[in-house]
């Protein structure tokens, strides 16, 4: 564990035994972007008080895992963009992750995905750098992206699980080699696409290509820019196919379904199970139902009922007789005496 901690992030369950061990770093040196900047909309009310990349997972902060996992990769540089609860960010993160020099990109109006890495560009000093969002944990071999866009002399790279050819939002259509045909079916092509995929929010991407075709300092989204490259044909975009664990954190359903599956042990490098700590105040009388994940600072109290599937974070209560069950209590939320939690997320109040 890095120790560039402060108080912000110590305000999730931070059970240390629940934690993923270290791997090793393997292959080259990389450089990154962890893409930040949005403002959650659809997990509020809790992105009122903790931006979206911050909130638990389960045992400690969502975009701490991709940091984790960009450094296992051999990442010495990871540039974080800004926007929504800036200050909260920077004190979780700091200015190093396991060895990673961190750097931030500040944006006082959002820029959107290309806008964004376009203000950033600089940073990387011209080399091909991995770009992944915040809000999403995703089971993958970073270094592996970018031998593969390196080969290929890609100037961007996306990353498209292959392995859920019915759903709908296979919107990326590539050739057996991994160049991109189209996105969302245009342009419209004689023949549909040999593959298909969804975009699961992992990048490389070459800074020249963002000085090239991104406005510098205005919004610019992913499709606006690369739309109209596909029409022209030789554009140097490709998609990486792959298949693993992937979880969108996008809304409260998907949220708690990712929450629920960590606590059974179903997420790859996360450690399932049962994790209480030995500071959490609870009623003798209070009734544990594994697994849960009950932080430091917790009080359940008498005739209470947590579990099976429950996420305490750090200062939250459960009032006596009252009951918690496939959910998660925010920091400092409670749950009132004699009533009931489950199926949702919890806020504190005010």
């Amino acid at each position: 564990m890095s120790g560039m901690r402060s108080s912000n992030s110590r305000a999730w369950a931070r059970c240390a035994d629940c934690l993923p061990s270290i791997c090793r770093k393997s292959g080259e040196p990389l450089k990154a972007m962890l893409l930040c900047a949005g403002l959650g909309t659809r997990l509020r009310p809790l992105t009122n008080v903790i931006p979206k990349p911050l909130v638990p997972a389960p045992d400690e902060p969502l975009a701490f895992h991709a940091l984790r996992r960009l450094a296992r990769a051999g990442t010495s540089l990871c540039v974080i963009n800004l926007h929504h609860l800036p200050r909260a960010v920077k004190e979780a993160v700091g200015p190093r992750f396991e060895g990673m020099e961190i750097r931030y990109s500040e944006e006082p109006e959002i820029l959107g995905h290309a806008g964004g890495l376009r203000q950033a560009a600089e940073l990387f000093g011209g080399d091909p750098f991995l770009v992944m969002n915040g809000d999403v944990y995703a089971d993958i071999d970073c270094a592996a992206v970018m031998r593969f866009h390196r080969e290929r002399g890609a100037r961007v790279t996306i990353v498209a699980k292959t392995d859920l050819p019915d759903s709908e939002l296979n919107l990326l259509g590539f050739d057996e080699r991994g160049a991109l045909l189209d996105i969302r079916g245009e342009p419209a092509r004689p023949a549909p696409a040999p593959r298909r995929g969804i975009n699961i929010g992992v990048f490389a991407y070459d800074p020249a290509f963002l000085v090239e075709h991104v406005p510098n300092g205005r919004f610019s989204g992913f499709s606006e820019v690369l739309a109209p490259l596909l029409a022209r044909g030789d554009h140097g975009i490709f998609v990486y196919p792959w298949s693993g664990f992937w979880s969108d954190i996008g809304n409260e359903r998907a949220y708690l379904d990712f929450l629920m599956r960590a606590l059974d042990g179903r997420v790859p490098g996360l450690r399932g199970g049962h994790c209480v700590s030995a500071t959490a105040d609870i009623a003798p009388d209070a009734a544990i139902a594994a697994p849960c994940r009950i932080a430091p600072g917790c009080v359940i109290g008498p005739r209470a009922r947590v579990g099976p599937h429950a996420v305490l974070c750090r200062g939250a209560r459960v009032g006596a007789g009252a009951s918690a069950a496939r959910c998660m209590i925010a920091p400092g939320a409670s749950v009132p005496p004699n009533a009931g939690a489950a199926d949702q997320i919890v806020c504190a109040s005010g």
